[in-house]
């Protein structure tokens, strides 16, 4: 496109010069200068003059389409540069996606850990819902009690601890209340309502729940750690 233009000018500096001769030999025309000379001299000077106006208006063409080409040619460099942007932007998003995916993969890892620990035969009848078990050779036990049903839930409310012991009030109650063993669960029981405590001298366990997160229960707000409030069960005095 240069190279057009610079050729542009120079047919149009030549033609200026052939435009300045006519105009000269116009004004100076001496009276012997034959008529078909003349004519011929001004005939050039006119075609001069429509060459002259063709290579302006080609000049000013190239000029246009050398601006519209250095325009886009700052729109694509401002493409580019907003291309680079969302690309490094990407990158970033690319780089919490996989750090994201590693979370998970460590979670499914240790689901599928507490899911193989969590396993036991649950030691009541009924099952608390949303309840799992692993039970210790001392006859103690751990649970997990989710807000729904394993397969199904969506949280994890509490972890606790359980251990072996009678629906009385005594020195071992009173061992056990202190550290926050406060509900008791008999073995078996003809409903999940009934299952809460018991007759006197009812075999079972008294549980300790322990919230995992601050929670909404029927009884309040529970913040994390031991919930002395779920659910007590008093017992009674028992016949010695």
């Amino acid at each position: 496109m240069e190279i057009q233009i610079r050729r542009s000018i120079a047919i149009g500096a030549s033609i200026g010069l052939l435009v300045l001769g006519g105009v000269v030999a116009f004004l100076l025309k001496p009276s012997g200068v034959p008529q078909q000379t003349y004519d011929q001299l001004m005939g050039s000077y006119t075609q001069a003059q429509q060459q002259s106006s063709a290579i302006g208006a080609e000049r000013d063409g190239l000029k246009m389409q050398l601006d519209q080409q250095m325009q886009n040619n700052q729109t694509l460099q401002d493409q580019v540069g907003t291309l680079k942007s969302e690309v490094t932007t990407l990158r970033g998003t690319v780089s919490e996606l996989s750090t994201t995916l590693k979370t998970y993969e460590l979670d499914s890892q240790m689901l599928a850990q507490l899911r193989t620990f969590f396993n036991a035969a649950s030691p009541f009848n009924p099952t608390p819902p949303g309840t799992v078990f692993h039970m210790l050779p001392d006859g103690t036990g751990l649970f997990l009690q989710f807000d729904a049903p394993p397969t199904q839930a969506t949280r994890l409310l509490y972890w606790g601890q359980m251990v072996p012991g009678t629906f009385c009030n005594d020195d071992g109650y009173a061992r056990l209340q202190v550290q926050g063993y406060v509900h008791f669960r008999a073995f078996s029981a003809p409903n999940e309502s009934s299952a809460s405590g018991g007759r006197p001298g009812e075999v079972g366990y008294w549980m300790r729940f322990i919230a995992l997160d601050e929670l909404e229960m029927p009884w309040g707000v529970v913040a994390p750690g031991v919930d002395f409030n779920y659910k007590p069960t008093e017992p009674p005095t028992c016949e010695s």
